[in-house]
């Protein structure tokens, strides 16, 4: 009689386990079951998002700079934000030589930055077209001193 019970509680259980479908599946591995996104924040994102768009774009300058990459003077204004991508923030910016990037930008703070003309042979994800960029407002002209 105790076999019994005990072999119908194992029954049991593994039935139970059954009904909730692969719960031992490894990570990245393909399984029916919902999964639920994990997001981590991404702060150096968040800051950059904040800024008004001037200074956005000497943060995207910089960037592009210090990974090597060549932007002579000015990233052109309305750099897009275009999503996220493994975890990353991606961005595109163009600069006054008009050649166009794809900035990756980590919640650890690390940067990631390739033509947008290489993205497809890379495997990443295409830059979208950048609207028309409008000029920047015009600087105050300095008054003559009086004198």
């Amino acid at each position: 009689m105790k076999q019994l019970v005990l072999a119908s509680a194992a029954a049991a259980l593994i039935t139970g386990l059954a009904a909730c479908g692969d719960m031992g599946s490894a990570p990245g591995s393909n399984t029916t079951a919902k999964q639920k996104q994990i997001r981590i924040r991404n702060r150096p994102h968040e800051e950059l998002l904040a800024l008004p768009d001037n200074l956005r774009r000497v943060g995207l300058i910089r960037a592009i700079r210090q990974t090597g990459n060549r932007c002579p003077k000015r990233v052109e204004p309305n750099p897009v934000y275009q999503g996220d991508y493994r975890g990353m923030a991606l961005w595109t910016a163009r600069c006054d030589n008009n050649k166009q990037y794809a900035v990756f930008i980590a919640p650890n703070e690390d940067v990631q930055v390739r033509r947008c003309e290489d993205m497809s042979r890379l495997g990443l994800p295409a830059c979208r077209p950048l609207p028309e960029a409008r000029p920047d407002p015009p600087r105050p002209r300095a008054r003559p001193k009086a004198g």
